[in-house]
């Protein structure tokens, strides 16, 4: 109990010292959407999907530095938004994964260009919620009742993909420099 509330007593005091700090800073609207979607940011980059009303498919936009949304040149989705996630190639570049159709591709920021990513895809099952950080691809794959956690890479040399988790649900993934983390 003493334990508790002195960490209380610490996370108020931190608060009120940071609070002035966040007040000064003004919040930055980047867009005001018709339907939720994931959002992803990495190095002032921000990724998200905007619905098309008269479509009912999702075109991907993103912001620069806080600029105004754009549209990435990029086919639109269909049957809900993006799964996107924002990381790094291994050299470093910045790069996007999503799935669309079941499989899942890369784009390269910098230069525009998607690619299917054809050696972490299933010719039969579908995968979901890719999430990428130096190279390194985790998805989620469902197949048999069970969602597997599989973990590649986007090497010419790439073989597939391994599994170092299978469960009944994994709601989400997160691929850190070191570590994968699900829920």
């Amino acid at each position: 109990m003493r334990f508790a509330r002195r960490s209380l007593l610490t996370i108020a005091a931190l608060g009120a010292v940071l609070a002035p700090t966040a007040a000064a800073q003004a919040a930055t609207i980047l867009s005001t959407e018709q339907a939720p979607t994931p959002v992803a940011a990495w190095h002032g980059m921000v990724m998200w999907s905007q619905l098309d009303a008269a479509t009912g498919n999702y075109r991907l936009v993103e912001s620069v530095d806080g600029g105004a949304p754009t549209p990435v040149a990029i086919p639109e989705r269909a049957g809900g938004p993006f799964d996107i996630d924002l990381g790094t190639s291994r050299s470093g570049s910045a790069y996007a994964v999503y799935t669309r159709d079941g499989d899942v591709y890369s784009l390269s920021v910098a230069s525009g260009i998607e690619a299917k990513i054809t050696t972490l895809s299933s010719p039969t099952l579908a995968e979901r919620d890719p999430t990428v950080q130096r190279g390194e691809i985790a998805l989620i794959r469902r197949d048999g009742g069970f969602d597997q956690l599989r973990i590649g890479n986007t090497t010419s040399g790439s073989k597939g993909s391994r599994m170092p988790v299978k469960k009944r649900s994994i709601a989400s993934a997160e691929l850190g420099v070191k570590h994968v983390a699900y829920v």
